[in-house]
């Protein structure tokens, strides 16, 4: 009975609370059918999942150095008789570049030619001798006869071989890249403990070694005889090439590895000198799901804004992979064929509706 009364003292209240509780209810139901109705779709730029192969690259500067460089001296003095050579020359291997005047040399030449010469005539005569009549001569004489013919025969062709190095040739192929000299200077003997003056300077360019620091964060992954794409900057020239030879230890002072590749020059269209962009595989991945790097937001959880069945805006938790300059690898959080946005996100809120153009080629921005 109490129930009764207190129903029957309050109905009124429980009516207008039912009343309010039924509208509540009938507008949360239909409102939001006529808003979304009615609601104007946003036009945004987007890109659709596609799967495609990544692969991951360093680019780094290189300069062209000479296979081999060599500075002639002389290894004789003498005045600088004639030079045949100039800067820029090409020369190949054994051509004569300069030749010196040996006053000296010449003279010993011709001394220890005639003690060869005198040698030669006493050991013939005492031979003779001996092989006629074997007893007639003491076996001293025989054996200071020989012995003198020997020391006479080293002499001379030390000499032979002194005046050589008055000729002063080219020892492989290249280009004269300096002159020292001109006709008429004193030219001094080489020596490594002397400041003499040196003749030409001989570059081989028809080889070159591409020499590049790799930073350390990348070492380990740079082996002997991987592929790389040399770029010329000055001539635009692009040479596919492999990695000749590495230090195998990273320098403490700049901790990078010093590497090398070798560009055939055969054609004379490169000089030393010139720069050159050097480009490193370092992670390949085939058949791989990937989207522009520009539409992931890369931070403690990566993520995107994805355009749901219904065109509205949702934003998704995704797992990265590789990581190259343009694309990144979603390994999880994406499936093939999902459209995800692309370009201006500042306006963009969860739950708007859009209207999503689809971009075939979009211009990716690589910074960060």
């Amino acid at each position: 009975m109490d129930v009764l009364k207190f129903w029957i003292k309050y109905r009124y209240y429980f009516g207008i609370l039912i009343f309010f509780i039924l509208v509540f209810s009938v507008y949360k139901i239909i409102f939001p059918f006529f808003t979304h109705k009615n609601e104007e779709c946003k036009s945004v730029a987007a890109v659709n999942a596609k799967r495609t192969n990544l692969s991951q690259k360093v680019t780094l500067t290189a300069e062209l150095n000479p296979f081999s460089r060599v500075t002639l001296y002389a290894k004789v003095t003498g005045y600088l008789k004639t030079i045949k050579v100039d800067i820029g020359d090409q020369v190949v291997e054994g051509q004569e570049l300069a030749v010196l005047d040996t006053p000296e040399l010449d003279k010993d030449l011709e001394r220890n030619k005639a003690s060869f010469e005198l040698a030669d005539l006493e050991l013939k005569r005492i031979n003779k001798i001996h092989k006629k009549q074997p007893g007639l001569l003491a076996q001293d004489e025989v054996d200071k006869a020989n012995t003198m013919y020997d020391v006479a025969k080293a002499n001379y062709e030390l000499a032979k071989a002194m005046k050589a190095y008055s000729t002063i040739t080219s020892p492989f192929d290249g280009i004269v890249v300096n002159r020292f000299v001109d006709e008429g200077a004193l030219i001094q003997a080489g020596s490594s403990k002397s400041q003499t003056m040196p003749v030409v300077e001989i570059a081989d360019n028809t080889i070159f070694r591409l020499s590049f620091p790799v930073p350390e964060s990348v070492a380990t992954q740079v082996k002997v005889g991987a592929p790389v794409e040399v770029n010329i900057q000055s001539t635009g020239e692009q040479i596919k090439g492999v990695i000749t030879r590495m230090t195998g230890e990273v320098e403490r002072s700049t901790r990078t590895m010093r590497v090398e590749v070798d560009v055939d020059n055969k054609k004379k269209t490169m000089i030393p000198g010139m720069y050159a962009y050097v480009d490193i595989p370092l992670n390949h991945r085939e058949n791989v799901i990937a989207l522009p790097i520009q539409v992931v937001d890369i931070s403690k959880e990566p993520s995107i804004w994805l355009v749901n069945k219904e065109n509205r805006i949702e934003k998704r938790l995704v797992k990265v992979g590789l990581k190259t300059e343009e694309m990144i690898e979603i390994t999880e959080g994406v499936q093939e064929g999902d459209t995800v946005l692309f370009g201006n996100l500042q306006s963009i809120t969860p739950g708007l509706k859009v209207k999503p153009k689809i971009m075939d080629n979009p211009q990716i921005s690589t910074k960060t």
